[in-house]
């Protein structure tokens, strides 16, 4: 496989750590399990965990800071997801959950979960979007905050999905079709404003001759002849 060139990978580099940053100023780091909006045990930066199974592969301690067991884990997940079965509406913050909580996992191991759920994504969203790496910066940005937040983009947002198949996208419509309800105002705002600048900068590389810039190239240090 050819190695990809270090300029092309330090842009995709830069497009994930924008988008990591962007996860991490809206989701919260929460150190021990809790019930999202609809039931699921999440953990960390808004990790979900499916299953005791998936639970346990998690790196938790007790409060004494001692590691836990797998049974431990496996028994913690199974206490709070039987407080409401997954899929059901449930708004408790989730510092409700804290003083019931025993296991507790550290910020490394939060942001380990970030990085391994982004890798998961990725995957996704380069089959939905095989030409993604091509899209303007902030339109990538904008769709892996989405998938991150929603995991399936592709089936809970469609309209979404398609216009962004569009050859070219379609970023205007994309930023239609990006509001979240269940998110703050300000997270969506700029969400959509991502969008808009992705269709900006599509637009202004269509004008441009080589579809890359509209600079103008660098004036010359030596002055023209005169006849």
């Amino acid at each position: 496989m050819a190695s990809i060139p270090p300029a092309v990978l330090a842009a995709r580099n830069a497009v994930r750590q924008r988008a990591r940053d962007m996860i991490r100023s809206h989701e919260d780091f929460i150190n021990y399990m809790y019930l999202d909006s609809v039931s699921k045990v999440t953990v960390g930066v808004g990790t979900m965990l499916p299953s005791a199974a998936e639970a346990a592969t998690v790196n938790m301690a007790d409060k004494t800071g001692k590691p836990a067991t797998d049974a431990q884990v496996r028994a913690e997940w199974k206490r709070v997801q039987d407080i409401s079965p997954a899929g059901t509406p449930r708004n408790f913050k989730a510092s409700s959950y804290r003083d019931a909580a025993t296991l507790f996992i550290s910020e490394t191991e939060g942001n380990r979960l970030l990085d391994l759920k982004l890798d998961g994504f990725m995957t996704m969203i380069l089959g939905w979007f095989p030409k993604f790496h091509d899209f303007p910066a902030d339109g990538q940005v904008a769709i892996i905050d989405m998938t991150y937040n929603l995991g399936n983009l592709k089936k809970k947002f469609p309209s979404l999905v398609k216009a962004v198949q569009k050859s070219p996208p379609d970023w205007a419509e994309a930023a239609k079709q990006s509001n979240r309800p269940q998110l703050s105002a300000e997270r969506n705002k700029e969400t959509r404003n991502l969008f808009l600048a992705a269709d900006k900068a599509a637009r202004a590389a269509a004008k441009s001759p080589t579809g890359q810039s509209l600079r103008p190239p660098p004036a010359t240090s030596t002055p023209p002849r005169l006849p």
